[in-house]
C-alpha cells in the first residue's frame, strides 16, 4: 500500500505538481515481469482522479491564484514557487467553472471522498496504520492517515482492463436480470407482484492500476 500511495508535500494543498508526480508514480509500476519498460506497454497511465468537492474547489482556484502559495522553506526543490498556468488555460477555467481533465487525466468529483467522509473513513480503517511518505520518499516525512485532517485522492488507470464486473447469465434465457411473480398476494385477485434478482461481483485484477494522493 505504501508504495500506490504517496503523501503531498505541501499539506492540504493539490496542484498540478502533485498529479504529476502521481503519474509519474504509476509509470514506475507499469515495468516489465524483469523490471524494465514493456515491449509492448499496455497502460497509458493514470486516465481518472476522483476527488472531493473541497479538491474541485481548489482546482476552481486554479482561475485566480497561484499553484503554489506556501512559503519557500518547504517548496519542493525541483519545482520554483508562485508557478503559474498559461492565462487561456485559466479562461477556460473561469467560463467552464472548473475544469473537467488536467494532462488528459479527468477529474471525477464524489461528496464521498474529503475529510472525515465515507471513502476517507474506510481508507483509514484499511491502511493497517502504514506510514505514507511523501513521493521522493523521505523516511523523515513518513507519518499515518488521519482521518480527521487529511484526505485521500484515488487515481485509476482504465486503460489496462483491471476492472471487471462479471454479471451471472441464466443457462435458459441468456439473461442477466429475472424477474418472478411474488405470490405473497396469491389470494387476493389481481393483486400479484412482481420481483428480480441480478447476481454480479466486482474484481480488481491488477494493482497496479490504482494510485492514491493523501492531501
Amino acid at each position: 500500500l505504501g508504495h500506490h500511495v504517496f503523501r503531498a508535500k505541501q499539506a492540504g494543498q493539490f496542484n498540478v505538481h502533485q498529479l504529476n508526480q502521481l503519474m509519474t508514480r504509476n509509470k514506475r509500476h507499469n515495468e516489465s515481469f524483469s523490471g524494465n519498460t514493456p515491449v509492448a506497454p499496455y497502460s497509458n497511465g493514470i486516465t481518472d482522479l476522483y476527488v472531493s468537492p473541497e479538491i474541485m474547489e481548489q482546482v476552481r482556484a486554479f482561475a485566480y491564484n497561484p499553484l503554489r502559495t506556501d512559503s519557500a522553506a518547504v517548496l519542493d526543490s525541483r519545482a520554483g514557487s508562485d508557478q503559474h498556468i498559461p492565462d487561456n488555460v485559466r479562461e477556460d477555467i473561469w467560463r467552464s467553472a472548473g475544469m473537467s481533465n488536467i494532462y488528459g487525466v479527468n477529474l471525477h468529483e464524489m461528496v464521498e471522498f474529503g475529510k472525515a467522509k465515507k471513502y476517507n473513513t474506510l481508507f483509514d480503517l484499511m491502511d493497517e496504520n502504514v506510514e505514507f511518505c511523501d513521493a521522493d520518499g523521505l523516511v523523515a516525512a513518513k507519518a499515518a492517515f488521519v482521518d480527521a485532517s487529511e484526505e485521500i485522492l484515488v487515481g485509476v488507470d482504465q486503460s489496462r482492463g483491471a476492472f471487471v464486473r462479471p454479471v451471472a447469465r441464466h443457462t435458459e434465457a441468456g439473461g442477466t436480470f429475472q424477474a418472478l411473480p411474488d405470490d405473497q398476494w396469491v389470494t387476493r385477485t389481481d393483486k400479484t407482484g412482481f420481483y428480480g434478482y441480478l447476481e454480479e461481483g466486482r474484481l480488481v485484477l491488477d494493482g497496479r492500476a490504482l494510485h492514491g494522493l493523501i492531501v
